[in-house]
């Protein structure tokens, strides 16, 4: 024998790939050992210490009295058996009190400890996993089964549970479906099935399912499994077990190869309709108990179709949705500011040097806001100012040689320039002035009094380059009067218009909350409504209205916090009020 155990390896799994009886590595390294070593038999035994447990078994059988406890793990075994052959041992750890032996049998004598020995390690490793991937097959079946178990008793409404029973049913049972039915009186009605969201009674698999619990209602000697068709197990969902009172009932139809009714799980049916009529029996008291459910089932009958009583209600709620009003309140969303305020921009394009106040700080007119720089206008003024003195010399020399003796002959082209520099030198001057002022419009201060608003002024304005005319903060009393400034929409300001122009001096009332506080509401008068509609960002179309609402209660606020208003616009039919959307809706696609 040549063969080394790196090749009797490859030819194992050449073998499996090939071989269709070989189901697994453990089984194709066997045959593939067989085969290499002209064995007569090879037999797989686990041994737990006090049991032995085959595993596999190629060739004759071999005798039960043959020991494996005292085969060493590592070493191999040689033992004379009957008719002079030869039995070799060989076993490796599984776990802490399992052993694998490999056991071949030869006509004579063969060197193969080494590859015994190898290969028994090869296969405790193969069969330490099987039992692994068993014991975690098994787990995954019983976390799976107590979710499904969890699931029926998390809800009190019947219909789910019988839904859960259906669905999820059928992976702990292993039947094809599951129907679930519900006794009303004499009458069975199939409330749940598998893979059907809304049974209909008049289906073929429906019917055939009420005739089977027909059958078994009729054959009460076995209540644990009725049902005379073989393909078909109805077992009553109540406790104790008794389809004779039983209100629920499952319906389990066997997989279409099944040939009797042991095709499926008894353990897991059991289970399932144990714990599905417990909490079947749950959603019933609940059901009886509940205030809501009462309420519940009386409105079903109010509306059962045909009742006078539904009737009666219809018609009274139609009537109060034309003969009574109610208030209509148009919804609009805006800002809280204060009515003194400026707003700070750039004076000339530039960049921001210092800025001199943090956000929510108070500053006068006195003060500095911040300060900006631009070298355009300083060389702009530096080349003014020259140009200045350059026509402030040229006017002093010709003074200087007007002045001269026997000057009369060049007077009158002095006295020429010299008028053109003076026209000069004001123009010069008025720019420069102009020029300074710009110069001194770097230095930004406020009009007003006030608090400075702006968010992160310092980290988002110094050093940083600015257009003439950009925003940069906001410069507002707190102390003074404050009002909220709101944007309808332009499908519902006809509303406030109306009420506006029907009398002028009786403004509406405005009701709003703000969102810093939304648990407390407060009302005023609408000020003014703006002569022209903005569009948004969105591409909304909005009308501005302003509502004063005093000095007293705001001086903590910041500007810019967020309101909901309600406008009165007078009484309407409810009607309208509640389908407004709708019929502005259908006046405005009505001309298409």
């Amino acid at each position: 024998m040549t063969v080394s155990f790196p090749q009797l390896l490859d030819a194992a799994e050449s073998r499996m790939q090939t071989d269709g009886s070989c189901t697994d590595l453990i089984q194709s390294l066997c045959k593939q050992l067989a085969f290499e070593t002209d064995a007569e038999a090879v037999a797989l035994v686990a041994w737990d210490g006090s049991n032995r447990i085959p595993v596999l078994q190629l060739g004759p059988q071999l005798k039960d009295e043959y020991s494996v406890d005292a085969v060493p793990p590592g070493r191999v075994l040689h033992k004379k058996i009957l008719h002079d052959k030869l039995l070799l041992q060989a076993a490796a750890q599984v776990s802490g009190g399992m052993t694998i032996v490999l056991m071949s049998v030869y006509a004579s004598d063969v060197n193969a400890d080494e590859l015994l020995t190898a290969v028994i390690e090869v296969i405790a490793d193969l069969y330490r996993r099987r039992l692994l991937e068993a014991a975690s097959s098994k787990d995954a079946a019983h976390r799976d089964q107590l979710n499904l178990l969890s699931c029926l008793h998390q809800s009190l409404d019947s219909n789910v549970v019988a839904n859960t029973i259906a669905t999820d049913g059928v992976v702990l049972t292993a039947a094809r479906t599951i129907s679930v039915a519900h006794r009303l009186g004499k009458r069975w009605t199939v409330v749940a099935a598998t893979g059907v969201s809304h049974p209909n009674d008049r289906s073929d698999a429906i019917r055939n399912t009420l005739v089977a619990i027909k059958e078994a209602g009729q054959d009460t000697a076995d209540a644990q499994d009725t049902g005379k068709s073989p393909a078909v197990v109805v077992r009553p969902l109540n406790v104790p077990s008794d389809f004779q009172s039983a209100r629920w009932v499952a319906v389990f139809d066997l997989p279409d190869d099944a040939g009797s009714k042991q095709a499926i799980n008894r353990v897991g049916v059991d289970l399932l309709c144990h714990h599905g009529a417990l909490a079947l029996a749950n959603c019933e008291r609940y059901a009886s108990s509940s205030v809501s459910n009462q309420i519940k089932h009386f409105g079903r009958r109010l509306i059962r179709p045909g009742s006078l009583l539904s009737i009666i209600v219809a018609a009274a709620l139609i009537a109060c949705l034309f003969l009574l009003k109610t208030e209509l309140r148009i919804e609009a969303y805006g800002e809280l500011v204060p009515v003194d305020r400026v707003f700070m921009f750039a004076p000339e394009d530039g960049t921001i040097e210092k800025v001199n106040f943090d956000d929510g700080s108070d500053v006068t007119t006195s003060d500095a806001l911040c300060v900006l720089s631009n070298e355009d206008l300083q060389v702009q003024l530096e080349g003014l100012e020259g140009r200045l003195s350059e026509s402030t010399a040229r006017l002093a020399a010709i003074a200087a040689l007007k002045g001269r003796p026997n000057a009369d002959s060049e007077a009158r082209l002095l006295s020429a320039e010299q008028l053109e520099l003076e026209a000069r030198a004001k123009s010069l001057t008025q720019q420069i002035q102009i020029m300074e002022r710009r110069m001194a419009a770097l230095i930004l201060t406020t009009s007003k009094n006030g608090r400075i608003y702006g968010d992160r002024l310092e980290e988002l304005l110094t050093n940083r380059p600015v257009q003439r005319g950009q925003f940069l903060f906001e410069v507002a009393n707190p102390n003074g009067e404050w009002q909220l400034e709101l944007k309808v929409p332009e499908l519902d300001i006809r509303h406030v218009l109306h009420v506006v122009q029907k009398d002028d001096a009786d403004r509406p009332k405005v009701r709003y909350a703000l969102e810093t506080s939304p648990e407390t509401t407060h009302e005023a008068i609408l000020t003014s409504i703006a002569g022209s509609t903005e569009v948004q960002s969105d591409g909304r179309l909005t009308t501005l209205v302003v509502v004063d609402v005093g000095a007293e209660q705001y001086s903590t606020e910041r500007p810019g916090t967020g309101v909901v208003a309600y406008i009165d616009c007078g009484r309407y039919r409810v009607g309208y009020v509640w389908f407004r959307k709708m019929i502005e809706f259908v006046q405005r696609n009505a001309w298409r």
